[in-house]
């Protein structure tokens, strides 16, 4: 990190595959102290085999306490930190519960047990757009929090409540279709429970956070 610029002493790409986890912290660091990332960094964490070894070969438990310190503590900034996530296409490789997960989209008037019936096919998937709308909505967030609630003094937990309801939040009328069990699972806590191993409590206060967080973002 020298002249504030992040570098790895290797070959980022070696360096990346070697433990994915280190492009993670790589961000952290450069979101935190406001770095810049080297050239060969930066490309390093565009390599798709680095990406892919960041979903499969990382523990959840691991990414999720990378992703908590980049939004939370002593001079974490989670909009430059989420958007570095986003620039580098990597906000899936954090928030994708699943590889290749089945999602629908509730409509208007229906409920879960007429999706069920009817065997409502996939009409969605984790795809460019919805990140790119989940970024925009966390710095839609990260803006209010800074200017129009400046007053408020906020925790840390009311950091992470703020900004991953923000992040779940255009995922809000989305459910993952488990066929096996031939239920829908509420695909924000698809995403709390198995990517990020976000325990039952917080969960339940981001879930009612939608509502009140989308009509702050609709009025800003």
């Amino acid at each position: 990190m020298l002249n504030g610029m992040v570098r790895t002493p290797l070959e980022p790409r070696v360096t990346f595959l070697d433990d994915p986890i280190r492009v993670l912290r790589a961000i952290r660091f450069c979101s935190r102290f406001n770095f810049t990332l080297d050239e060969a960094l930066s490309k390093g964490m565009d390599d798709d085999d680095v990406r892919d070894a960041l979903m499969k070969k990382v523990s959840r438990e691991r990414v999720s306490i990378e992703l908590m310190g980049m939004i939370t503590g002593t001079a974490a900034h989670p909009s430059r930190a989420l958007s570095l996530l986003h620039d580098h296409d990597l906000l899936r490789c954090v928030f994708s519960p699943l590889n290749d997960p089945c999602i629908v989209v509730l409509g208007q008037g229906e409920n879960e047990n007429e999706i069920i019936s009817k065997g409502k096919a996939a009409s969605l998937i984790l795809d460019k757009p919805l990140w790119e709308r989940a970024h925009a909505s966390v710095k839609n967030m990260h803006h209010l929090m800074l200017v129009q609630m400046k007053d408020r003094s906020f925790s840390d937990e009311d950091v992470r409540l703020h900004i991953l309801s923000a992040v779940l939040l255009p995922m809000s009328a989305m459910y993952f279709n488990n066929q096996k069990k031939n239920k829908l699972v509420h695909l924000p806590d698809l995403v709390l429970r198995e990517a990020l191993k976000v325990n039952n409590n917080r969960s339940h206060h981001i879930r009612h956070n939608f509502y009140t967080f989308s009509c702050l973002l609709v009025m800003s």
